[in-house]
């Protein structure tokens, strides 16, 4: 089963996003802080397959979490959805040029963010044989 890490402050969103991801067979970590997300992000122990991240959150924001996620070896290849209530297309270039994989704007539909996750998730599935195969050449 998938791993996924939810990094939201807004306790409704959270709730609600874990739970259909637990629907759909993942299974979720959920943190209320920007911090807390990144400690969970780059534990060695953890190793999660993609990390939802709110924009906004108190502390140090969504930016300069994947900011520092991509610096990381850990987590460079991880995907990210960002999620946020900035809507303007400027906000969601910016997001882009952070490192985000996808950027949904709230309010979204449960649906679209799996939808958007399960892509993501195949992608790197397909990426990771592809390295596999050429690097056992």
């Amino acid at each position: 089963m998938k791993k996924i890490l939810i990094i939201e402050d807004e306790a409704d969103i959270a709730e609600s996003l874990a739970y259909n991801l637990r629907r759909n067979n993942f299974v979720v970590t959920v943190a209320e802080s920007g911090e807390t997300g990144l400690r969970l992000a780059l534990d060695k122990n953890q190793s999660f397959e993609l990390i939802v991240l709110d924009v906004m959150l108190p502390g140090m924001n969504g930016l300069e979490i994947c900011r520092r996620l991509r610096r990381e070896p850990l987590t460079k290849n991880t995907p990210i959805i960002m999620l946020s209530a900035k809507a303007s297309k400027t906000d969601e270039i910016v997001g882009l040029e952070t490192g985000a994989n996808a950027y949904i704007k709230k309010p979204f539909s449960v649906k679209e963010l799996i939808g958007c996750l399960e892509r993501l998730l195949c992608v790197e599935t397909k990426n990771k044989l592809v390295f596999t195969a050429s690097s056992s050449a």
